[in-house]
């Protein structure tokens, strides 16, 4: 698939190096959902501390990634909105230009 697009290897790689703390995070959260589904049925060797910790990273995760899919959304659209922006400029650039020469 990568040579049907055009995307520079060195971005390519970088795409996909960053996709390693979302699967860190997902493997993660079906860990954590394993261990507390066994200490639901009564099947978890470990301690009650073990436990709340589990609970309290996996609710601090979900929190770290609605965080990031906050500000990444955000950075996107001041990108798009900056570009949009460029672009128009560009056009009435290139508008006036052709009027002078006329």
């Amino acid at each position: 698939l990568m040579g049907i697009t055009k995307v520079p290897l060195p971005k390519y790689a970088m795409g996909g190096i960053g996709m390693i703390p979302g699967t860190v995070v997902f493997v993660y959260f079906g860990t954590t959902v394993s261990n507390i589904s066994d200490a639901a049925r009564g099947k978890f060797d470990g301690g009650i501390l073990q436990l709340i910790l589990l609970i309290g990273g996996s609710i601090l995760a979900i929190i770290a990634v609605f965080y990031v899919s906050f500000v990444a959304r955000k950075e996107i659209k001041k990108v798009l909105a900056k570009t949009e922006e460029e672009k128009k400029e560009a056009e009435m650039n290139d508008s006036s230009m052709k009027k002078n020469n006329e």
